[in-house]
């Protein structure tokens, strides 16, 4: 249901319409007979045909916090974004008033509060700042000393605050969020991307009072040497990429991989790394090479170079025996030479197992999907070609319900 404060205009009534296999007409006809008054709204009818159809309305929108990317946010913004964090830039400390935590000034061995007006005992505080980013790009975010907490790199978090007119995100909450883990089917010869819509949890719709803290001088100070430093690093990694890699040879097994000579050697290069540490963590290739070899683990993957193996505590990528490997090229090129084009390895995908998958899917998506989505989703599938849809749905756990898909409860 729209939550108390939330602007319907950031629903397209149009677009849930059709989203959920419902036309104006259908409403129209439906407001006639049961709020002939107002029919007109055609907008407010729509909104309350869709939820006597049982679907709920679901604004992008978290509390006061709107989810946004990272390339999106704009000074002012008060959003939620989901960033992975790559570095510390460091601490500022500072002696702050406990009420407004603004620098104080020292006077005749006291201190004062400019903002408050008045003495206090100041407190020490501190500022700790963080390069973050998501696929879009990448921002500074600032823990003030009012918010508790640090954050570790190499980690996930989902982060709630203000875009703040010198380019920084200040967090007000956040929270640790899973990252996500590569699969571990190591028979799969192509790996399909399956795009969930994360829900965001229903936070208060109370408005939230902020205090505007001002920012100590030498905080600002300390930013804009710790900007220039990091733009430093930023252009001496451009001209390290565009260094051409000559000395590299390319394995045979990437020859025919559909992608570019430059990421050929690239992938060349971490498995190398992983054959020289004997196996390495996504962490490990993603400090080392940078955001582009996580991709390319996939790639060395499906070469049959490396293989994803679970220890007791973390998931470690590590090479492959030559045996293994020379089987699996000679098994894919008989499959060549014969014009075969498997997904799969033997064993071939039973129906249980395709059906066990759909419901796993359906869960992510809390239990209910648009048909028209489902039938996207289930195309992209490796399997879609081999097992009909009706199959697939012809179980006792699955309904179909206002043109969804929905797992019965």
């Amino acid at each position: 249901m729209l939550g108390i404060g939330v602007s319907t205009t950031i629903l397209d009534w149009k677009k849930l319409l059709k989203q959920h296999g419902f036309t104006e007409s259908q409403v129209r006809e439906w407001a006639e007979r049961k709020y002939p008054m107002f029919a007109n709204n055609i907008s407010l009818m729509a909104f309350l045909f869709l939820q006597e159809k049982g679907i709920r309305l679901q604004p992008r929108v978290v509390g006061v916090y709107q989810a946004k990317k990272v390339s999106d946010l704009v000074a002012g913004d008060r959003a939620e974004i989901q960033v992975l964090v790559g570095a510390k830039l460091g601490e500022v400390h500072y002696f702050g008033c406990p009420e407004c935590y603004t620098k104080v000034e020292e006077r005749e061995n006291r201190y004062y509060c400019p903002k408050c007006d008045k003495y206090v005992e100041a407190n020490e505080y501190v500022f700790r700042r963080y390069i973050a980013g998501d696929e879009t790009g990448n921002v500074v975010v600032v823990i003030p000393p009012y918010v508790e907490g640090e954050l570790e790199i190499g980690k996930m978090y989902k982060l709630r605050g203000r875009m703040q007119d010198n380019g920084e995100f200040s967090i007000r909450e956040f929270e640790e969020v899973e990252l996500p883990i590569p699969s571990v089917e190591e028979e799969r010869e192509e790996v399909i991307e399956v795009k969930v819509p994360v829900r965001e949890k229903e936070e208060s719709e109370e408005e939230e009072i902020e205090e505007e803290v001002e920012l100590p001088e030498v905080v600002e100070t300390e930013v804009e040497e710790e900007k220039e430093i990091v733009e430093e690093e930023k252009e001496e990694e451009v001209k390290k990429e565009e260094k051409p890699e000559k000395e590299v040879k390319i394995l045979p097994e990437l020859a025919s991989a559909k992608i570019s000579d430059e990421e050929k050697v690239l992938a060349t290069k971490v498995y190398e790394f992983i054959v020289a540490k004997g196996g390495a963590t996504a962490n490990e290739v993603l400090k080392e090479f940078g955001d582009k070899s996580l991709v390319l683990l996939t790639v060395l993957r499906q070469t049959g170079l490396i293989k994803l193996e679970k220890t007791e505590k973390k998931y470690m990528f590590v090479p492959v025996g030559k045996e293994r490997k020379e089987k699996k090229m000679k098994k894919k090129e008989e499959r060549k030479e014969s014009g075969q084009a498997k997904l799969f390895e033997e064993p071939q995908v039973s129906l249980d197992e395709i059906r066990e998958k759909v419901r796993k899917m359906l869960m992510l998506f809390g239990g209910s999907i648009n048909m028209e989505d489902f039938e996207k989703w289930y195309k992209n599938q490796p399997f879609a070609d081999k097992v009909s849809l009706d199959d697939i749905l012809n179980v006792d756990w699955i309904e179909i319900k206002d043109g969804n898909v929905c797992l019965k409860k």
